[in-house]
């Protein structure tokens, strides 16, 4: 009798096991389906602005002063607790300003622009400790069992389309810039004007803490990569201003350069007796924009259970 009664006791601890095991592991797949809300501040990165000294690349000239904040709004599907998709909509503004700068030549160039950006973006999320989420059930004198707060690390990368337009302020007011061609766009010898939709490629580190199965919240630290120079509506050099204005009005002149003084030359254009011209650098064109995200989301893991069911022991 004993024998029979240790058999079916063991019996009954490995299905418990066995149950438990194979419930924890599929566990993830009823929390699939995850809406995020989240807000912070974002960094400009490109030739306005700046630190002191010769203008940098990305966040080697970072700019504090020129911070402004950004909305997320997102939904992500776990396909796997190692790994995710998401789609999010990114709205806010990015701005930059030469009087920030400790450079002479930027603060003398004496150029600013604000934007509103909208940022349409798909990622996808890598979880190298494998994404969890909290115990269902708090089962009383059961170590292990109580619910406590998940700490999720993770990396993600994507595409993302975006949108912006540069604005310049001249005397109290701010004018849309690209259809100034502040840059001699559409006139003899130069480029068209540029677009003001554009791709950017989004790469950052987050972490997550899950604070029950469906509510947590997290931080992201992130960059963004573009394939524009034009964020600020600032690129290469400058072009014969009385060509700009013939085209494009007077205010267009005065927004493409404001030089604090011009006698210093370095802005402009310079006009030699032979009919050659040097035209001035204005930005650099080497390096496209970026700009840089610290958002703080709150995110709801949404249930797909119908019912609950209680294990039964």
């Amino acid at each position: 009798m004993k024998r029979i009664t240790y058999i079916l006791l063991l019996v009954f601890i490995s299905n418990s096991t066995i149950f438990g095991q194979s419930y924890q592991s599929k566990f993830w797949k009823r929390y699939r389906h995850e809406f995020r809300f989240g807000i912070g501040p974002a960094t400009f990165m490109g030739d306005l602005g700046g630190q002191i000294g010769p203008g940098k690349h990305f966040i080697e000239d970072f700019d504090i002063q020129s911070t402004r904040f950004m909305f997320q709004l997102g939904y992500k599907y776990i396909i796997h607790p190692y790994f995710s998709v998401r789609g999010e909509i990114t709205m806010g503004m990015l701005s930059g300003d030469d009087t920030h700068s400790g450079n002479d030549i930027r603060r003398n160039r004496n150029l600013n622009f604000r934007t509103f950006l909208f940022e349409i973006a798909a990622m996808g999320e890598f979880y190298p400790l494998k994404e969890r989420v909290s115990h269902l059930y708090r089962v009383s004198g059961v170590k292990g069992k109580k619910k406590n707060v998940i700490v999720n690390p993770y990396i993600f990368g994507g595409i993302a389309l975006i949108g912006f337009n540069p604005k310049g302020e001249l005397n109290g007011q701010w004018y849309a810039l690209q259809p100034f061609g502040t840059e001699g766009q559409d006139l003899d010898g130069r480029p068209k004007k540029y677009s003001r939709i554009n791709v950017a490629f989004p790469l950052g580190i987050g972490v997550k803490f899950a604070i029950d199965n469906n509510w947590g919240v997290g931080i992201e630290l992130s960059g963004r990569y573009t394939l524009s120079d034009y964020i600020d509506d600032v690129s290469t050099s400058y072009y014969h201003n009385s060509a700009i204005q013939q085209a494009y009005g007077n205010e267009a002149a005065q927004l493409a350069d404001k030089a604090i003084d011009p006698s210093l030359g370095w802005t402009g254009v310079i006009d030699y007796g032979d009919g050659r011209s040097n035209y001035l650098q204005r930005g650099d064109p080497n390096y496209t924009d970026g700009y840089l995200f610290a958002i703080i989301n709150v995110h709801y893991r949404l249930s797909t259970f119908k019912k609950r069911y209680i294990p039964k022991f």
